[in-house]
């Protein structure tokens, strides 16, 4: 019986060692296999198609592998490499998130972070930057508490690249300085690369061009240093079309087309992916577009769309649609114009590019629409919401990053009360008899000493919440001061402003719901383009009143004559203007020319609006150390009494107030008004 189950054990060893051997060399096999088909699917030799065979061939292979192990998640990171190379998002994405769920079954915390950052990268590059935004932050935040310097810094880099995307400039650019020092103290040369390019874009956004230019030409140098890397002719092209799009911007064209003839040119004999190429064809189109060659530049620009279009690429698509629009227009040929602005339109609103979306209403703008009131309106309420819109989008990026922290920080204490927890019972199971005993002995004493410390605690808490209350009902009341002050100013510049500006450009334009005449209609167009100077008004309101536009020019009273003209000949009333000539405008301070000037819009709009007038006279004379304004008009007046609640009349107060001078109403019904101003010189 011995000798029997002797026999058996014998025979079980032999099957064991011989079939074992021979899976061992089966996975030895697979595994030269896997990695010859790795390389291969990363050769930019061969065409996407032939490489995306050998990606799914070692896609087949992998999954035999049955275990969890760092050899097998570092294959899934290659395959979702290679996948991301050939511009197959959906498998890259299907495989970052198959990486990431092995990598938390494993507890592996470097490959959580690192498959983090996968999933981060699909949906930057699918423009979903809230979700882009959140894995990125999860991610940094492993690798920092991994001290994983390198892996660290590109994370970094990739959420400046979104606060690039979003149009925030300045922190994009602070952030890139940041983190190319980073990358030049560890030679990073990818990295740095990256870096320059950014900091180019960037400055390109700031309007800092020949800056811009300067970094994209060390990125060119430092491309010197990748001529390994896979994917240096992309890296070569995408410089060089940066380099285009600057002197595009500088509307140097014939230098922006040289730069993109070199990028397409890198790219022409290569397997990449078609983006770049795409880009490329479209960019230059645009520039000879400018140089009035419309024959090349409408069939580059669609040869560029039907790229665009068939990569699914949305902003691409508006992009481009905008340049065939502008095109059309150029031609006169405004049907095929209509069509492809209002394409633009359309998916620039569905998709929230407002930046677009405002350059497609100002272009339809152009065209003698039916609709044009609308688009107009339209363009206005967008400009007035642009910056909003980036400001919140900042605000949400933070938001990501202290919820990030918020989750993270649960999880730690989640874990360590798991811990604790954990602990509690192997003591409670090793030490329960001796426990039990000593518990009886000292409870009562025991419950005693915590209810003491638990009043006194409770006691201490309490004193802490009442002065923290007292630290925020102070602080809330400061911040309603300055806000309420905030309100004040910018409700003044609008309404004495935008509105006033707004109101004669609408005036101008109510002609043409009489007259529809070409005469009519070329005097129109002028007012229309006046929208844009309202556009700039906005923009110079949210960064500094003192710096407007208005004293760009070289005579303060010619701005004034202009300001009466278009005011006077829009509603049809004669007026009379007489300004001392002793009165040194160019030596007097901006500040106070900006609250004179807006004095005299509010007053021309109440006259608009309310007095019926048909002549106003204005007279601003020097007196002694003191400028003396009188504003005169013939018309219905009113009760001065009943009208000093008004929001015009407070702000023009409050704008003399400001210059330390006097400020009087005179009118009475049927006899015209008179509002007299007194300022020191």
């Amino acid at each position: 019986m011995k000798i029997k189950n002797l026999k058996r054990l014998y025979l079980f060893v032999f099957f064991i060692v011989v079939f074992g051997c021979k899976d061992n060399k089966k996975n030895d096999n697979n595994s030269h296999s896997l990695n010859v088909l790795l390389s291969e699917a990363n050769n930019f030799n061969y065409s996407i198609e032939e490489r995306k065979k050998l990606i799914q061939k070692s896609e087949k292979i992998i999954e035999t592998f049955q275990n969890n192990d760092s050899i097998v998640r570092e294959n899934y990171f290659k395959l979702a490499g290679r996948f991301y190379n050939i511009d197959d998002l959906e498998n890259y994405h299907r495989i970052s998130k198959k990486v990431l769920t092995l990598s938390k079954q494993s507890k592996n915390q470097y490959d959580i972070a690192r498959s983090l950052n996968y999933v981060g990268d699909y949906y930057f590059t699918k423009f979903k930057n809230d979700s882009a935004y959140y894995y990125f932050t999860k991610a940094e935040k492993k690798f920092d508490s991994l001290s994983k310097t390198k892996d660290l810094i590109r994370v970094k880099f990739s959420k400046s690249d979104i606060l690039l995307f979003e149009k925030d400039f300045s922190g994009a650019e602070v952030e890139t300085i940041k983190i190319l020092k980073i990358a030049k103290a560890i030679n990073d040369n990818r990295l740095v690369y990256d870096c320059l390019v950014n900091l180019g874009n960037a400055l390109v956004g700031l309007n800092n061009i020949d800056e811009a230019i300067g970094y994209y030409l060390k990125a060119l140098t430092t491309l010197n240093e990748l001529t390994t890397d896979p994917q240096y002719l992309e890296l070569n092209a995408q410089t060089y079309n940066c380099l285009g799009k600057a002197y595009a911007k500088k509307e140097d064209y014939y230098e922006s087309i040289n730069y993109y003839d070199k990028g397409i040119e890198s790219l022409e004999n290569s397997n990449t992916n078609s983006q770049i190429y795409s880009s490329l064809i479209g960019n230059k189109a645009y520039s000879q577009l400018k140089l009035g060659e419309f024959e090349l530049a409408e069939v580059k620009l669609f040869e560029a769309l039907h790229d665009k279009e068939k990569e699914g690429n949305i902003p691409g698509i508006v992009y481009l649609d905008l340049h065939i629009g502008e095109l059309f227009i150029t031609q006169k040929e405004y049907k095929k114009a209509y069509y492809y602005l209002n394409r633009a339109l359309v998916y620039a609103q569905k998709n929230e590019i407002l930046e677009d979306e405002l350059k497609a209403l100002r272009l339809l703008s152009k065209l003698n629409l039916p609709n044009k009131s609308k688009l107009y309106e339209r363009y206005i309420e967008l400009s007035d919401s642009l910056l909003d819109s980036e400001r919140a989008n900042r605000n949400k990026f933070a938001r990501i990053e202290y919820e990030t922290d918020e989750i993270l920080n649960e999880k730690k204490i989640i874990q360590h009360q798991k811990e604790e927890i954990s602990s509690q019972r192997w003591y409670i199971l090793f030490g329960s008899s001796g426990l039990i005993l000593l518990l009886g002995l000292i409870y009562n004493s025991k419950m005693q000493y915590n209810k003491n410390k638990q009043l006194q605690f409770e006691r201490e808490q309490q004193e802490s919440n009442e002065q923290i209350y007292k630290l925020m009902l102070r602080q809330q009341t400061l911040i309603n001061d300055v806000r309420q002050e905030e309100k004040k100013r910018i409700s003044q510049d609008l309404h004495d402003g935008v509105m006033s500006r707004l109101t004669s450009t609408r005036l101008n334009l109510f002609i043409l719901s009489k007259k529809n005449d070409p005469e009519t209609i070329r005097k129109c167009l002028i007012h229309i383009e006046k929208i844009q100077d309202i556009e700039k008004e906005l923009r110079n309101i949210s960064h500094d009143l003192n710096k407007e536009s208005l004293l760009e020019k070289d005579s303060f009273k010619v701005i004034i004559n202009d300001l009466f003209e278009e005011y006077c000949e829009a509603i049809n009333v004669t007026y009379q203007i007489k300004i001392d000539k002793n009165i040194a405008w160019n030596a007097m301070d901006n500040t106070l020319k900006i609250h004179l000037y807006r004095i005299m819009q509010e007053c021309l709009q109440n006259i608009y609006k309310y007095s019926e007038a048909t002549l106003v006279n204005l007279s601003i004379k020097k007196v002694l150390d003191r400028i003396i304004v009188d504003l005169e008009d013939n018309g219905v007046g009113f009760e001065v009494e009943k009208a000093k609640e008004g929001i015009g009349l407070k702000n023009m107060s409050s704008r003399v107030n400001a210059l330390n001078g006097e400020f009087k109403v005179y009118s009475a019904v049927s006899k015209g008004t008179h509002i007299n101003i007194s300022f020191p010189y």
